[in-house]
């Protein structure tokens, strides 16, 4: 049986059993999504049949995580779509570039299966010391001040330049700029064994972090909430962010890190694969740091890689097998 088949009989399915348990539908959409993303990357577009059907079809209750609602199937399949073609044209104007580039949040690791309606796309562009190329860039994203604000990244005052914006789609996009040699600020140098550690950076935004503070969790899924510092200059804010912190003994990976996790998805390297390079080191360094932790606690099997998400909750079961 092809992937058309079997989605076709897991459509079947799937509206024969709205009214079941909500770790029915879960499983069930886990599968479909599964399939779609396996047409998806054989650049197969059957699946795009779907976006036409009538919504009604797959109409089920949404369910309330973090504070944020689990879209239906119809939701999840063509929201996914539109987030797929516009992350293509961002690709195709960086094809001839050398970026890497990690696709981070829900398009990474909920396609087709937890993309709403108001989801970002979440990119990390990691850039070349090559002050002319990244200004173009820039000025490809934000004309206006372009030429102003990438001196304050290219002259090391910020660690990482954010730019978020509406697509004519009415999607936000945020892209993260941040330089290779900013890339070991991720993983710590020296001892994992220190109790109490951290690093922090400093990123510009063009738009405010409207939050209390930085929600991080732990190997055990139990978060911190890190205060923020943000101060207001012109075109934009500067704010002190966590790339890591140790407390009491427990690792809390920072913002940026759950960009990269759970999934690690790298969608356009450099000639040296200098993305993937960087993201087998960061799991690597993860593990490591998962293993130490192992050893002194009461209970190290409660212990995983993907409760350091603070969304870890929301991953399909094929994500979490992964990690």
């Amino acid at each position: 049986m092809d992937a058309w088949q079997s989605l076709s009989l897991l459509l079947c399915e799937y509206r024969s059993g709205i009214s079941c348990s909500w770790q029915e539908i879960k499983r069930r959409r886990e599968l479909i999504a599964k399939i779609l993303i396996q047409l998806w990357q054989e650049n197969n577009c059957a699946f795009m049949f779907l976006i036409f059907n009538d919504p009604s079809n797959f109409d089920e209750k949404r369910v309330s995580l973090f504070g944020k609602y689990f879209p239906g199937l119809s939701e999840a399949i063509f929201e996914t779509v539109k987030r797929l073609k516009i992350l293509e044209q961002f690709l195709q104007f960086f094809k001839e570039r050398e970026f890497g580039i990690i696709l981070g949040g829900g398009l990474s690791y909920g396609k087709f299966y937890c993309v709403r309606q108001d989801s970002d796309i979440d990119l990390i562009v990691i850039v070349p010391e090559d002050q002319k190329l990244l200004r173009e860039i820039l000025a490809w994203f934000w004309p206006e001040v372009a030429s102003i604000e990438a001196g304050i990244f290219l002259e090391r005052n910020v660690d990482i330049f954010s730019h978020k914006g509406l697509t004519a789609r009415g999607i936000d996009v945020s892209v993260h700029f941040i330089l290779e040699e900013t890339l070991k600020k991720f993983m710590p140098q020296g001892s994992l064994l220190n109790a109490e550690d951290g690093v922090f950076g400093m990123e510009f935004r063009n738009t405010d972090f409207n939050h209390p503070g930085y929600s991080q969790s732990n190997f055990s899924g139990e978060a911190i909430l890190i205060p923020k510092f943000v101060s207001e200059i012109k075109n934009g804010f500067i704010c002190r962010f966590p790339f890591w912190v140790i407390r009491s003994n427990r690792f809390y990976p920072g913002i940026f890190s759950n960009l990269v996790l759970p999934c690690g998805e790298v969608v356009k390297d450099t000639e040296t694969q200098l993305a993937l390079t960087f993201v087998d080191m960061f799991f690597k360094f993860l593990r490591q740091r998962l293993t130490i932790e192992k050893q002194i606690v009461e209970n190290p099997e409660s212990l995983k890689l993907y409760l350091a998400h603070t969304r870890h909750l929301i991953f399909p079961n094929y994500v979490l097998n992964r990690t």
